[in-house]
C-alpha cells in the first residue's frame, strides 16, 4: 500500500509549493498583525499632522490608556470575552 502524504481538509497533498503558500500566508497574518498593533499604539497616542507637515502625539507615560467603550467593545469581539472569564478590559 502506498502512503499518499500529508493531506490537507480541502483534498490537496502537502507537497513544497503548498507548504510555502501556507508558511507565507502566516507571515502575512503575523506582519498584518503586528502593523494593526503599531496603528492602534498611535491611536491610543492621539497623533496628529501639524499644518507644517511633522506630527504631534500625547507624551508617553506609564503605557496605560483609557479606552473608548467603542474601543473596549472591538478588543471583547477580537478576544471573544465574556462576562465568565477573569480577563476585564
Amino acid at each position: 500500500m502506498e502512503y499518499p502524504g500529508l493531506i490537507y481538509g480541502d483534498g490537496s497533498v502537502a507537497n513544497a509549493a503548498t507548504d510555502l503558500a501556507l508558511s507565507q500566508d502566516q507571515i502575512n497574518a503575523f506582519v498584518a498583525g503586528k502593523n494593526r498593533d503599531y496603528q492602534t499604539y498611535w491611536k491610543f497616542r492621539h497623533i496628529q499632522l501639524l499644518p507644517d507637515g511633522t506630527y504631534t502625539a500625547d507624551p508617553y507615560t506609564t503605557g496605560q490608556f483609557t479606552l473608548s467603550a467603542a474601543e473596549t467593545q472591538i478588543f471583547k469581539d477580537q478576544l471573544k470575552l465574556d462576562r465568565s472569564t477573569d480577563c476585564r478590559l
